[in-house]
């Protein structure tokens, strides 16, 4: 897992060395992503003065089209900015 300049998060194939995954909801810069593996949750931050939180659901059903996300998703977020 790791961030990226335009504010993806990356999730990656240790065995092919490509993106897997690439999730989305960063606006800017993302620095870093840190995993819980006992509570399958992801959480990220960025340059856009946000931490987001994503939930990884194993038995989510594939959805077609769009960026690859699944079985990802965000659940909440956190605004570390000026005044919010």
């Amino acid at each position: 897992m790791s961030g990226s300049e335009d504010g993806h998060v990356l999730i990656w194939d240790l065995e092919s060395g490509n993106v897997s995954q690439r999730l989305l909801g960063h606006t800017d810069v993302t620095f870093d992503a840190v995993w819980n593996p006992e509570l399958a949750l992801l959480a990220t931050c960025s340059n856009d003065c946000t931490v987001r939180t994503w939930c990884y659901d194993r038995n989510a059903p594939p959805r077609d089209g769009g960026e690859m996300d699944d079985p990802w998703m965000q659940w909440q977020y956190m605004n570390l900015g000026k005044g919010g």
